[in-house]
């Protein structure tokens, strides 16, 4: 009667969280309607994802290679296959359940984070229904389940990054593992092996999750803690049956001779895995026969060094990601530390910063470290430690790992109120016991849930100026083979890194380059070249045929002085990790990047004079006075103009142009040759009027022929740019100058 009785107030209280939870995981949709356009996403990474499953729904098929995101060459994704098969598949069952649905089949899959969240949340309070003995820890684990900064990583809608499945596999896993430890059920050893087979193919990085599931085996085991046998068993039996399956199912033939690869789906994750599911069995098995803890530990020793050697390239790239060797990789934000003691020795500001991703529950940390919890057994309580603890130090060390804790740091909250509570209960005593309870606890959760509230209802959407640029990317320049069918796209758009996600899907043009860092030696080189007419050649052989760049973003100062290295790096799509030092750029000022973004390619810059083949012919609105943010250049072939002219004099043009209502002068000049001639590239035609560019009617040129000044005009049009039409001969003297030559100069 009395469990009965327990089951139905949790299934009351149960039905009450899981109605607060969604509502607390969608209300933010409801604020900014980001049902009623395309631009509900700004993560980089996820766009990413969007754009191949809006591809795969157009061609009817899961797509394997790529032109959109890193244009010209086709690259295989590799990624994990369950996750593009969940996503297509997902969408497809709710068409096949609701077949007159009119929903955008794009929004189906973008709710998927937000019903995973409250799926894993709902699974880490049932297991803590059936492990705590407390209800007071059982209610705060309620309370705080409710979604907070780890899960706005995760679970927005449209955050199609695959962690929110990757944050589920984790916590199914870990509960699996706890229900065992109390009901001894070997169903959820089953459950376990299945999570991690999904797991393993799902993300390419699961080595590293699995090393940590065998570093906590090893300990156990060097403890000799009561539940080590049952743990190694578990950690053991998944991992192996997981790597197994993943190894009877990958296709050899679908590698592309990237058999080891550690970005992509290879024999290297699933051979890691197995190699830590056997040196659990084998530590299982060291306990058995009760072989001595030294010559454990040398056999393990041996183990890790075969294994480093065996996988000595790939753990060196694996490790230089996570220990940021590569100089790129430390100008990315994700990958930079929340907390760094050696910046809290100088400021404290750190302090701050960690307050801002986890709110004032933060400053308990030590509790949850050294406190005795009792709401557990002392098993459960290791375990519970270690992995949350490990959750909580990677984030501070890297801000992208957050995403691990994902629900969990519910649990944390949890933990650690439940023990300050318990402490401050035996402190009081009275019949106004309660009432100072309440005063200091009812502040500390509202301030907590306060900060969660503020973290989830954060979605993060395109600017007003980006909505508009890639709309009129899409709307304004020729339509590319291949988003929707097998073609080949006929040109690609030149970018800085993330832009390259958002053009390829929001506009639907091939990009150069993505933030998988797919073809960031295309964008090095050219961004890096020292004159116009090395980009252009660059433009022509990787068939670019615009480039848009934003004027305000500042990044990394060595990511622009290491550019020129990937000059003579051999022509490839993927980004290869550095480990040792980048000679830098001292003069990377003054490369193609700049002139473009400071210069407009209107003026004189390093090697670079006013533009013969780069042209603005977009401008994302801005206030006036203020550069545009986004600005599109198009490379043309100019049209072309020879004038005879007095040798040694000059020749000089100009026009009169307003960009986003500022107005600008492109002005050329040049020596007359000692046989006569001047030669002109013109990339502007006259009396444009689109994208926020306006010019003249015609050019005005200035020049001297025997010995009297001449004054002409010259209009051109859009098919002599584009085509590079010889005009010789088609200006219109306005007027002379029948001074001497030597008066006007």
């Amino acid at each position: 009667m009395f469990k009965s009785r327990q089951s139905a107030k949790f299934f009351f209280i149960m039905i009450i969280l899981s109605a607060l939870m969604l509502i607390w995981l969608t209300s933010h949709l409801w604020q900014i309607f980001p049902l009623t356009g395309q631009f509900a996403q700004y993560d980089p990474d996820s766009i990413l994802f969007a754009r191949l499953l809006e591809q795969s729904i157009l061609r009817g098929e899961i797509v394997q290679y790529d032109m959109y995101g890193c244009f010209p060459y086709e690259i295989r994704h590799g990624f994990a296959p369950f996750y593009m098969w969940f996503l297509y598949n997902s969408t497809a069952l709710y068409f096949q359940v609701f077949p007159d649905s009119q929903i955008d089949p794009m929004h189906v899959a973008g709710l998927l984070p937000i019903i995973f969240a409250w799926i894993t949340g709902s699974i880490i309070l049932l297991t803590a229904f059936k492990l705590s003995r407390s209800w007071i820890f059982l209610l705060f684990c309620g309370f705080f389940m409710l979604p907070a900064c780890p899960s706005s990583f995760v679970s927005g809608f449209m955050r199609l990054d695959y962690d929110f499945l990757i944050s589920f596999f984790i916590w199914g896993w870990l509960c699996c593992y706890l229900l065992i430890l109390r009901s001894g059920k070997s169903f959820w050893q089953l459950v376990g092996a299945t999570l991690t087979t999904l797991f393993i193919a799902t993300w390419s990085g699961t080595p590293l999750f699995f090393f940590f599931v065998t570093l906590f085996g090893f300990i156990v085991w060097l403890r000799n803690t009561e539940d080590s046998s049952i743990y190694l068993d578990y950690a053991g039996s998944t991992m192996l049956v997981g790597a197994a399956v993943n190894l009877l199912l990958l296709r050899p033939t679908s590698l592309a001779g990237e058999m080891l690869s550690i970005s992509k789906y290879s024999y290297f994750q699933m051979g890691c895995v197995l190699v830590g599911g056997l040196a659990c069995f084998g530590l299982k098995q060291l306990q058995a026969r009760k072989v001595s803890r030294v010559l454990g530990m040398g056999m393990m020793i041996f183990l890790s060094v075969a294994v480093a050697l065996i996988f000595r390239e790939q753990l060196m790239q694996a490790t230089g990601f996570l220990f940021q060797t590569d100089p790129i990789h430390r100008s990315i934000s994700e990958l930079k530390s929340i907390f760094s003691p050696l910046k809290f020795m100088e400021n404290n500001a750190n302090i701050k910063d960690v307050m801002t991703y986890f709110g004032i529950g933060i400053v308990f940390l030590p509790v949850f470290f050294f406190a005795r919890w009792n709401f557990f057994d002392e098993s459960e309580e290791r375990f519970l430690r270690f992995w949350v603890g490990l959750m909580l130090l990677m984030a501070f060390y890297q801000i992208r790992y957050i995403r691990w804790l994902f629900m969990g740091a519910g649990l944390y909250y949890a933990v650690v109120y439940a023990i300050v509570w318990r402490m401050i209960y035996r402190e009081f005593s009275g019949r106004f016991k309660n009432i100072w309870l309440a005063a200091i606890f009812i502040p500390l959760l509202v301030a907590q849930i306060n900060h969660n509230f503020q973290w989830i209802s954060k979605l993060m959407t395109l600017s007003e100026p980006e909505v508009e640029t890639y709309t009129w990317i899409r709307n304004n320049t020729p339509e590319t083979s291949g988003y929707a069918s097998e073609g080949k796209p006929e040109y690609g758009i030149l970018s800085f890194w993330d832009e390259g996600n958002r053009l390829s899907y929001y506009a639907r043009r091939p990009a150069v380059v993505n933030n998988a860092m797919w073809g960031y030696k295309t964008m090095a080189e050219i961004f890096s070249s020292k004159t116009e007419q090395a980009a252009v050649d660059l433009f022509t052989k990787y068939r670019i045929r615009y480039a848009l760049v934003s004027t305000y973003n500042e990044y990394n100062l060595h990511t622009y002085q290491i550019w020129p290295a990937f000059k003579d790096m051999p022509d490839r799509p993927e980004y290869v990790l550095k480990y040792t030092d980048i000679p830098l750029d001292p003069d990377y000022r003054s490369n193609f990047y700049f002139w473009l973004i400071e210069n407009l390619c209107l003026t004189a810059r390093g090697g670079f004079t006013s533009s013969s083949h780069f042209r603005v012919v977009y401008a994302a609105k801005s206030p006036e006075n203020v550069l545009s943010p986004y600005i599109l250049f198009e490379k043309v072939a100019g049209a072309k103009i020879d004038i005879k002219a007095d040798p040694g004099t000059t020749c000089q043009l100009s026009l009169e142009m307003r960009i986003n209502g500022n107005t600008y002068l492109f002005k050329k000049s040049q020596e007359v040759s000692s046989s006569g001639q001047a030669s002109f590239i013109l990339p502007y035609t006259t009396s444009h009027k689109g994208g926020r560019v306006e010019t003249e009617p015609f050019y005005k040129f200035a020049y001297f022929s025997d010995g009297k000044t001449i004054k002409a005009t010259l209009a051109i049009s859009e098919e002599d740019v584009v085509k590079g039409n010889d005009l010789t001969g088609r200006m219109e003297i306005k007027e002379e100058d029948l001074l001497p030559v030597t008066e006007k100069n």
